[in-house]
């Protein structure tokens, strides 16, 4: 997708990580610059998986937590919608 809108092909949402070098190079205008819009991103995994896979998991968990930005609590009673949650609802 992005590739389409370098382009020309029309306009899309292009996370910041991706799209601060190529906005600083003149290759994207921020359309909005007033609006930041929050995607909440979830990792599908096998519950029972080979020990290869599960470090692997586990590494990717890791370099998002330090590489995305992360939602401040909401309080006790709120979900956390951004983080691992395994389906016994125990955080991975």
């Amino acid at each position: 997708m992005l590739n389409a809108i370098l382009d020309g092909l029309g306009y899309g949402l292009v996370p910041a990580m991706q799209a601060e070098s190529l906005i600083g190079h003149g290759k994207l205008v921020v359309l909005a610059p007033e609006h930041d819009l929050m995607v909440d991103l979830y990792w599908h995994h096998r519950e029972s998986e080979p020990e290869p896979l599960a470090k692997l998991n586990a590494l990717i968990v890791h370099g998002a937590r330090q590489s995305l930005i992360q939602p401040a609590p909401m309080g006790k009673d709120a979900v956390a919608r951004s983080s691992c949650i395994g389906r016994d609802g125990e955080r991975m």
